[in-house]
């Protein structure tokens, strides 16, 4: 994700600007820099791996390989969100770690449903104990 359209992005939750950049790897010139100083991140850095944040830090998303993970919280997917941080996570400040810790916990609890409006998640785990050939 270029840095440059950060000014662009609106949090899929609450709907509001700005996002805030945390970049873990950006590309630079074709090299990969590990913990740049977020503070000087230019226009056509390419942000690899990071997090975007609103200023609460209420909510929080992954870029990941380059790509920004902007759901809501009912459309996010638990396991690739967990496979992310689990991959990540070592390299995060423990304040990013509870913020995310504490979002994790938000979206399951959201995802929890016994009204019948089925979310994403369960979908998906009935899709695959009703594919059959016919």
């Amino acid at each position: 994700m270029h840095t440059r359209i950060l000014d662009k992005l609106i949090c899929p939750n609450t709907h509001l600007q700005p996002l805030l950049l945390f970049a873990i790897e950006i590309n630079r010139n074709q090299q990969i820099l590990l913990n740049p100083d977020n503070a000087s991140l230019l226009p056509d850095d390419d942000v690899k791996t990071g997090l975007l944040y609103t200023d609460d830090k209420a909510n929080i998303y992954f870029i990941y390989e380059y790509i920004p993970i902007l759901l809501n919280d009912t459309d996010q997917d638990l396991t690739h969100l967990k496979a992310i941080y689990q991959e990540i996570g070592y390299t995060l400040p423990v304040e990013y770690k509870l913020v995310i810790e504490q979002t994790i916990s938000r979206i399951e609890s959201k995802n929890q449903s016994s009204d019948g409006n089925w979310n994403r998640e369960e979908m998906k785990y009935y899709d695959a104990a009703v594919d059959t050939p016919q």
